[in-house]
C-alpha cells in the first residue's frame, strides 16, 4: 500500500539574479573565448562559445516552474520523475537559505547518479527523518559546478 508521507511545491530551481558585475564578467569571458577561437581559426569552438552564451542567457531569463514533490513509503516523486527507494543509495540535505535548500540523492544507477530535489519552505529536519526510514543519510559535498552556479546567481 502506497502511503503519502510528505508533499509540497517548490520552484524547480532558484530564480536567476545575475548582478551587473556577473553579467559583465560573463560577456567579457565569452567574448575573449570567441576572439581566441576566431584568431586560432577554430570555428567549431567559436560556434560552441556562441551557442553556449545564448543558452546561458536564455536559461538565466527563464522563470522556474513550480513542481510538486511527494514522498511516500515506496518512492520520492519530483515533478514527473519518480524514484523508488530501491534504486537510491543515499541522501543528504543541503540547507543554507535563501540560496541553498535541496535534497541531494545518490542513485544506484551510474548514468543519472545525482538527483537534486528542491526543499522549498519545508522543514529539512522533518524531511530528513522521513527519508532516513528508507535510505541512508550520508554526508556529501556540494559539487564545484553547483557551488559556482549558485554563487553566480543561477
Amino acid at each position: 500500500m502506497n502511503q503519502l508521507l510528505a508533499s509540497w511545491q517548490a520552484p524547480e530551481h532558484n530564480e536567476s539574479n545575475f548582478t551587473e558585475k556577473v553579467k559583465t564578467g560573463l560577456v567579457v569571458f565569452a567574448s575573449i573565448l570567441f576572439a581566441i577561437a576566431l584568431l586560432t581559426r577554430n570555428f567549431l569552438f567559436a560556434v560552441f562559445v556562441a551557442i553556449a552564451s545564448i543558452v546561458v542567457y536564455m536559461y538565466s531569463r527563464r522563470k522556474p516552474k513550480i513542481i510538486d514533490i511527494k514522498i511516500s513509503n515506496t518512492s520520492i516523486k519530483s515533478g514527473v520523475m519518480e524514484y523508488t527507494f530501491d534504486d537510491l543509495q543515499s541522501f543528504w540535505i543541503f540547507y543554507d537559505p535563501p540560496t541553498l535548500s535541496k535534497i541531494s540523492i545518490i542513485a544506484k544507477k551510474k548514468l543519472s547518479q545525482y538527483i537534486n530535489i528542491p526543499l522549498g519552505d519545508e522543514n529539512p529536519e522533518e524531511i530528513s527523518e522521513i527519508l532516513e526510514q528508507y535510505i541512508p543519510k550520508k554526508k556529501q559535498e556540494e559539487s564545484f559546478i553547483d557551488s559556482v552556479a549558485r554563487k553566480l546567481g543561477f
